[in-house]
């Protein structure tokens, strides 16, 4: 009996349909810092993905363990700390599609494009993937 309600656990995970979208991470309105210029660096980090609570949890994780192959939000995550960020869903996609197979790979691409180029018009630049700190 256990091990059948275990297989059907299983099975209801597999076809669960997780909350997706796009998602930032980005410094607090008040914690922003200032350049050379004193004028405000409004950095941010943006992603798409088909399991938001996963992702943003797994960024995390990766952000406090200096992880993270985004080197330049990493130096800044581990200077300012952990409490001087927000990560903000920008964005859920809803299924549209029948087949659980199909992805939203394009979708959600399309979406993360769409929010850089919102972001950049607000003054937003985006953190870059470098391999060295």
């Amino acid at each position: 009996m256990e091990r059948e309600k275990k297989k059907a656990l299983i099975e209801q995970y597999k076809t669960m349909q997780h909350p997706m979208g796009v998602f930032m991470i980005r410094l607090k309105p008040d914690e922003v810092r200032l350049d050379i210029n004193n004028l405000a660096v409004k950095k941010c980090h943006i992603r798409s993905t088909n399991n938001l609570r996963s992702i943003m949890n797994s960024t995390k994780v990766k952000l406090a363990s200096n992880f993270y192959p985004f080197r330049e939000l990493q130096k800044d995550w581990t200077l300012y700390g952990e409490e001087a960020f927000e990560v903000v869903i920008l964005e859920e996609l809803t299924y549209t599609k029948i087949d659980l197979n199909e992805t939203y790979d394009d979708e959600l691409e399309i979406l993360r494009i769409m929010w850089e180029d919102k972001l950049s018009e607000q003054g937003y630049t985006a953190y870059k993937k470098t391999t060295k700190l």
